[in-house]
């Protein structure tokens, strides 16, 4: 007898029942739900009324559901909105195609938030869009890191050029003053030519002063090393300056300070730093003219600034003292607030400023090894901070060496490419009743201290060309000749060296014939000093 066997239908694998299509709404709703990135539907045409956002979006927004749906996303833009972004995204709707782009939106609150938009249109069967879909997401965070990289590589490139100008400045000024110095000499030695020769020196030497000031402020926003480092506590800075800063704000503007106690210390150029928060106080008084409530914070305070906000702010993670000045001025549009550093910038309208004052507290902030940055609203005043690095020892250091008398009539070398330059140094030296032999190169030098020695002191040019700049000139002739003293020049801040600290004595240009002839005086001492102590 014939049986008929009829076996049970096997069941389907799991992962068939799980791409069941009616299963498939269900699990999306769920993806899109409890998705991280904004997503929304909108009308294609008739002005484009959302009709589904999801929470992500309310989250990112700020807003209700019921506050968003009907309506146009432009809700979303705000007075700093790119008008081009604006249009490309209209443009790209009436054409119906895809579309991706970064545009600044604003919550609920009135807050921004930089948001990466991409929209596509939902197409039918025969092509035609039924509706609108974006997803976007919030990349603030990487915008601001991506703008302060863009600010601090701008920001050094101008450095470097104004450090650039500033030291043909300061050639210039060199050639000018010991020229006036010279001819001074001549016009006091001769009664027969008139007094008022004198006073046009005097007025030659005020613009020299005024432009030497300029070039200090150019260089410090070059970010040279500062001059003279010293560990110190900015509670005590501030307390020192609050004088200063109460005269220069005048009476209608309330100054307070608040001091965290147990302040870390900072190893910093005192004369910089106060130069710095006097220039910002100004800036603060300039902006809060005419406003009825008239006031400046500066606060004071410990800081530990985490790998992230130092990846932002292009310093190294660790502990800082935050100086935060805060005022109740008229503020400043975004599109000023990236500008302010720039040097020259200056929003204080024609003859009113140089625009070197705030350039310049940013240049002390980043050669101390910190940074400065600004944040301010139209009319909700601004607040400036600087991040100083916290120093590990607050011992002051230093001894001034005892000197003995100079020697008469020494040999000096003096080595300047510029030849308008060495032979002006010539001739100031001479009248100061030295011997001096020139040359415009390190080689030239080498072979001359070498061939027409022995010389007593070599006075060099740091920035020269060839493979030689002065430090490595001053560094091979007293490895050669140990007797021999250096004296270095520069029209840059601080020394040039790119492998360490000078160690030789360095002068600043422009100087006055007088201090010349006092730092040769200085350098041969202390050379006479060091020989006598090692022949005892």
């Amino acid at each position: 007898m014939n049986r008929s066997v009829v076996e049970p239908e096997s069941e389907p694998p799991a992962s068939t029942a799980a791409c069941d299509p009616a299963f498939a709404p269900e699990i999306f709703a769920r993806i899109v739900e409890q998705s991280s990135v904004g997503m929304v539907v909108a009308a294609a045409g008739s002005d484009n009324p959302v009709l589904y956002v999801n929470d992500a979006f309310l989250r990112m927004s700020g807003h209700a559901r019921e506050e968003v749906l009907g309506r146009n996303c432009r809700f979303l833009q705000g007075p700093d909105t790119d008008p081009a972004a604006v249009a490309d995204i209209a443009a790209a709707i009436r054409e119906d195609r895809e579309f991706v782009t970064e545009i600044l939106n604003y919550r609920k609150d009135g807050s921004t938030f930089w948001n990466l938009l991409h929209i596509s249109p939902v197409r039918e069967a025969d092509g035609s869009a039924s509706c609108l879909f974006g997803y976007q997401r919030d990349v603030t965070r990487r915008k601001e890191m991506e703008d302060a990289l863009q600010q601090c590589l701008r920001l050094e490139a101008l450095g470097k050029l104004t450090g650039g100008i500033a030291h043909e400045f300061n050639n210039l000024l060199q050639v000018i003053g010991t020229t006036l110095d010279i001819l001074e000499v001549d016009v006091m030695q001769s009664p027969e030519l008139s007094s008022r020769s004198l006073r046009h020196f005097a007025s030659c030497r005020d613009a020299i002063d005024r432009v030497d000031v300029l070039t200090s402020q150019l260089q410090t926003f070059a970010r040279g090393r500062p001059g003279s480092a010293t560990p110190l506590s900015v509670n005590t800075l501030l307390e020192n300056l609050r004088t200063v800063l109460s005269r220069s704000l005048g009476e209608q503007v309330q100054l307070t300070l608040l001091k965290e106690e147990d302040l870390w210390w900072c190893s910093i150029d005192p004369v910089l730093a106060e130069t710095a928060l006097l220039n910002v106080a100004i800036n603060a008084r300039d902006a809060m003219l005419g406003r009825g409530d008239q006031s400046l914070v500066i606060t004071s305070r410990n800081r530990h600034v985490e790998v992230h906000e130092a990846r932002m702010r292009d310093i190294a993670a660790g502990r800082y003292v935050a100086i935060e000045l805060e005022d109740s001025g008229c503020g400043m549009p975004r599109a000023i607030l990236g500008r302010v550093l720039d040097p020259f910038f200056s929003t204080k309208g024609e003859g009113k400023g140089v625009g070197l004052g705030l350039s310049m507290a940013y240049g002390f902030a980043r050669q101390s090894g910190g940074t400065l940055f600004v944040e301010s609203q139209e009319d909700k005043g601004t607040r400036i901070t600087f991040l100083l690095p916290v120093c590990e020892s607050a011992e002051p250091s230093g001894v001034e060496d005892e000197r003995d008398a100079a020697p008469s009539q020494p040999r000096v070398l003096v080595v300047d490419d510029r030849e308008d330059l060495a032979f002006l140094m010539q001739e100031a030296l001479s009248m100061g009743g030295y011997h001096v032999a020139t040359a415009h190169d390190a080689e030239s030098a080498l072979a001359m201290l070498q061939q027409d020695g022995p010389f007593d002191l070599l006075l060099s040019d740091i920035v020269m060309p060839g493979a030689r700049d002065g430090v490595a000139l001053a560094r091979d002739a007293v490895r050669r000749f140990p007797h021999l003293s250096v004296l270095l020049m520069t029209g840059h801040a601080g020394g040039e060296s790119g492998d360490g600290p000078i160690e030789f004595d360095v002068l600043a240009k422009p100087f006055r014939q007088p201090e010349l002839l006092a730092k040769v005086q200085s350098a041969l001492e202390a050379s006479r000093g060091r020989s006598a102590q090692g022949g005892r």
